[in-house]
Formats: structure tokens, sequence, C-alpha cells
């Protein structure tokens, strides 16, 4: 954490989206990585049921790509 790896890693997903002229993810995110993902651009949209532990909600997220 904290040298860039998870930057360099949205970067790389969000051009290649791009190319696929795609304009949006969605994605389910951990609770303690709702602060890199709003850092990111996404916004929450809502909550989802882990698929993992049916009690734990996890923040859904959109990024627009356009």
């Amino acid at each position: 954490m904290g040298r860039g790896v998870g930057r360099a890693l949205w970067a790389h997903m969000v051009a290649a989206l791009r190319a696929r002229d795609l304009r949006a993810v969605t994605l389910d995110a951990g609770p303690h990585a709702l602060p890199f993902y709003t850092r990111m651009g996404a916004r929450q949209i809502g909550e989802a049921v882990s698929e993992v532990d049916p009690a734990r909600r996890l923040p859904r997220m959109r990024f627009d790509l356009t």
C-alpha cells in the first residue's frame, strides 16, 4: 500500500475498458477499500450482500468511463 500499484492497476483497467467503448464499470468493494475507489472517482450506488458472509454488506460502486 502507498506505492501506487493500485492506482496503476486502476488506470490500466480504465484504459482497457475505454478501448472497448464501455461506458461504466460497477463493482462491489470491500468496506475498507471504499476510500480508494472514491479517490479514483467511483461513487457508491448501493450495497450488495457478500457471497462469503451473507450478514456482511459491501458498497456497490460505479465508475463512469465517459
